[in-house]
Order: structure tokens, then sequence, then C-alpha cells
């Protein structure tokens, strides 16, 4: 299995740890989150694609299109009414941890 997270993603959470922890720790741990999962990119094609999509908050369209450019199969997000747009699969941080423990027992 593979974890993407979303550029804008990676950029939101670069912000808020710095301002929290300083820039320093927030290097850190990007660095640790870049170790682990993949990115999905954000470019034009899903800045596009994400306008034409019908989601009424555009930074989950950029996120869900995103997803879909980098071949993902499914969003895990906490928020799964905010993807009832979606094309791909919508899963809660529970649903996937239920997902995982099944995939190792």
């Amino acid at each position: 299995m593979k974890g993407f997270l979303g550029a804008t993603t990676v950029t939101t959470i670069y912000y808020l740890a710095s301002k929290v922890a300083g820039k320093k720790k927030a290097d850190q741990e990007i660095s640790k989150l870049l170790s682990i999962f993949q990115v999905a990119p954000v470019n034009k094609s899903v800045l596009d694609e994400a306008i034409k999509s019908g989601f009424s908050d555009f930074e989950d369209a950029v996120l869900h299109e995103a997803a879909k450019q980098a071949g993902v199969h499914g969003i895990v997000t906490r928020n799964p009414k905010d993807f009832k747009k979606a094309t791909l699969s919508i899963y809660s941080p529970e649903e996937l941890h239920k997902m995982l423990i099944s995939l190792f027992h």
C-alpha cells in the first residue's frame, strides 16, 4: 500500500508546524512525512479539472483531482461529506485503520 499527500497539504502542514514548533522542527517533520508518503502533484491539469469538478470547495476539488491524476484508489479524510462529488472511494481515518489492521492479522 502506498500513501500519498497532496502537494498543497504538505505546504499547509509545514506552515502550521513552523508557527507552532518553529522552522527547524517543521523541516524535520516534513522530511519524515516525505520519507513515508509520495506526493500527488498539483499542476495546471489538476487545477483545470478541479474547477470543472462540481465540488463546492476548491481545495477539496484540488485534492481529489490530484489524487485521481496520481492514480490513487481512495482518499482518507475527517470530512467525508466534503467529497460528495468524488469519483474515488472516500474513507474516514477509522476505516483506514480497520483496513490496515485486517491486512496485518
